[in-house]
């Protein structure tokens, strides 16, 4: 019986609202930005990447660049670009923005600061064959000075934003000007984000979004309950050890998302205590993910995984 009933008991460790997922996607405008005429100068400068490197690519480097943060106060982002070898178009190169999914709010979890993901290494190297750059915004905070607003759309965007219009700053002779964005999981949410403030812009082409988280909340609080419940019982019924049972896995990942999800609050909401969102027991797990120095998502997800088999253990 305690087996059998897992899945809701973990879910009493949290008393997530959709309210709070609301505001992670909060913002005050969905005015479109038009990057043709910078308020700032957005390009600082570009270094060598040199934790990685793509056999496609005639060089890859991390660009910094000025963004307006959550709050609208000029911060510095970061950002990997990928240039390809193949011989520069006659009215220039082409770009498209690389947005990245859910890593953690960490500046250890930046891309930049990573190797390159498998996924992402596969589209990146077709796309370099084509004779793309390829703009990879780390995010807001990520990488950099403050906190990273997970799953704001808003700051996902001018991230992906301001990236571009930097790196047409800086090259603006060399580049046909035409760009679109692409991204998966939270990085869709970002593609779609950008294509809702960049719709203005006429060089804009489009979008690309797999799998956008959208209305975590929802999934938290309805629509995993029944899922993963009837995946827990398949699982039993096949005598899946716990610590093997995809169920268990895929909820300690919606715990961290949730973990996640609150501590990126705190970038625009400093006195938000996120912890409250969960009960006693789970707050030090909750924890993993905040400040400069949070544990990633592979990280967090595997202490909460822990956690479930311990309490189902009792």
């Amino acid at each position: 019986m305690k087996r059998k009933n897992l899945l809701i008991a973990m879910f009493c460790l949290t008393t997530l609202s959709i309210p709070l997922f609301t505001a992670c996607n909060n913002d005050d405008s969905n005015k479109s930005i038009i990057i043709t005429d910078p308020v700032i100068k957005t390009y600082i400068k570009e270094e060598a990447y040199a934790i990685d490197k793509l056999d496609e690519a005639s060089q890859i480097t991390i660009m910094t660049y000025t963004m307006p943060n959550v709050l609208s106060q000029p911060t510095q982002a970061t950002a990997l670009i990928f240039y390809p070898k193949t011989e520069k178009p006659k009215d220039g190169w082409r770009v498209v923005v690389w947005a990245h999914g859910t890593v953690g709010v960490g500046d250890a979890c930046a891309p930049s600061n990573n190797m390159i993901g498998a996924n992402f290494k596969v589209m990146a190297k077709s796309l370099l064959e084509e004779g793309y750059i390829i703009v990879a915004p780390d995010y807001e905070g990520l990488g950099t000075k403050g906190i990273h607003p997970y799953l704001n759309l808003k700051s996902e965007a001018l991230s992906s934003i301001y990236a571009i219009h930097a790196i047409k700053e800086q090259y603006k002779d060399e580049l046909q000007g035409g760009w679109m964005s692409a991204g998966q999981s939270q990085g869709g949410q970002a593609s779609l984000g950008v294509a809702e403030f960049a719709n203005d812009d006429p060089f804009f082409k489009g979008a690309v979004a797999g799998a956008p988280a959208s209305s975590l909340g929802e999934i938290i609080l309805e629509v995993a309950p029944k899922a993963l419940a009837q995946i827990e019982q398949l699982e039993i019924k096949n005598n899946v050890p716990l610590d093997k049972r995809n169920s268990v896995g895929s909820y300690a990942t919606l715990l961290s998302y949730a973990g996640l999800a609150g501590a990126g609050i705190k970038a625009y909401e400093q006195e938000f205590d996120y912890t409250n969102l969960f009960e006693e027991r789970a707050k030090d797990l909750a924890l993993l993910s905040e400040g400069n120095n949070g544990e990633c998502l592979d990280e967090i997800r595997s202490a909460f995984k822990d956690d479930i088999i311990n309490v189902s253990s009792i």
